[in-house]
């Protein structure tokens, strides 16, 4: 049996039992992305477990405490679909990050120039005043790289980022990824 409500969300029945699909997909979107954010953290602490003596007395951190004066000089994030990243995204803000967005290459070296920002996340293709741009996060770190050195620049893209990574990291990314959980060690890094 399947069913459309008026809000959109679709209903299924299996054995017997009612399923509301955006009601799950809400749900299991939120978990998947805590269980990366865990995924980042165990990772980090192998990463550093060189440096970590474990005894009674030591504990390790929770991650979510190292991120400090993240209201102030947030992140940029430079994507002309935002909402393909949607869960990751409100996940951070409730984290107490502060995210602005913007969708063009332009704009988005507008608002580094105007504001203060620790870290830059930009997506690879973009499509700019119409014109598909498979290079704009490209674009977007030379233009930034001409006037700051150091602010970190990930490139979060797909396969085909990946196939350019190492010329994306020779011009000035920071990083290139297709993974939330890379992404989430690369914002804690950048924050810390």
């Amino acid at each position: 049996m399947l069913t459309l409500t008026r809000e959109r969300d679709v209903t299924i029945e299996v054995a017997g039992q009612k399923i509301h699909v955006g009601t799950t997909t809400e749900r299991n979107s939120t978990e998947i992305v805590d269980l990366q954010e865990r995924l980042a953290t165990v990772e980090e602490i192998i990463e550093s477990a060189e440096n970590i003596k474990f005894d009674n007395k030591t504990t390790v951190p929770d991650q979510r405490d190292r991120i400090e004066d993240k209201i102030a000089n947030g992140i940029l994030w430079v994507d002309d679909f935002p909402e393909n990243n949607i869960f990751l995204i409100r996940s951070l803000r409730e984290e107490g990050l502060k995210i602005d967005f913007s969708s063009s290459t332009e704009d988005g070296f507008q608002k580094f120039v105007s504001g203060e920002y620790r870290m830059i996340i930009s997506d690879l293709g973009r499509i700019e005043e119409g014109i598909d741009n498979p290079f704009a996060g490209r674009d977007l770190i030379e233009k930034v790289r001409r006037i700051d050195q150091s602010v970190p620049i990930v490139i979060f893209a797909g396969e085909r980022g990946m196939k350019h990574a190492d010329d994306l990291k020779t011009i000035g990314a920071t990083d290139v990824t297709n993974s939330n959980v890379a992404l989430i060690k690369s914002i804690r890094q950048a924050l810390r």
